[in-house]
């Protein structure tokens, strides 16, 4: 759990072993491995907590088309949420590095490191409205010539 004084997270992974029926499905120990390789800082901690042999999850993620996909799967729903936790509290950092900047008592380096930090954060903003810019523009240009294609 991650704790400050805006916000409380705490990942909840209970939601994402929400899987469709497949003509083959997970074992059990595969989910725990699952579960273990989600929560643990490396693959062997996931083994031991998960009381599967370091051996096994090695083989699936190498093998098993499933346990790949699942893991993935996970993997960007993780980071999906990540993402989220991250703009929500954006506008939080942002005026702390604000602050920073407008203190006159904080140290120069502070200051000179905020500024940068925002600075790079905009310019990065900027890069991401100019490539969804330049993709919608692409893709309306791609619609617009499936129109005008006769079969």
């Amino acid at each position: 759990m991650f704790s400050g004084s805006y916000f409380t997270f705490s990942p909840d992974i209970s939601n994402l072993f929400v899987m469709e029926q497949k003509t083959k499905t997970l074992s059990q120990k595969q989910f725990r491995a699952l579960s273990a390789l989600m929560t643990s800082p490396n693959l062997s901690t996931a083994a031991t907590s998960s009381g599967t042999s370091r051996a096994s999850i090695v083989r699936w993620l190498n093998t098993d088309e499933l346990f790949q996909k699942e893991y993935r799967r996970l993997r960007r729903q993780s980071y999906s949420q990540t993402t989220a936790l991250l703009t929500s509290v954006s506008s939080l950092a942002v005026k702390c590095l604000v602050d920073i900047i407008q203190d006159a008592s904080s140290p120069v380096t502070g200051r000179v490191n905020a500024s940068l930090g925002l600075l790079r954060m905009a310019q990065s903003g900027l890069e991401t409205e100019s490539t969804a810019a330049e993709m919608s523009e692409i893709l309306a240009e791609i619609e617009r010539e499936k129109e005008n294609v006769r079969y």
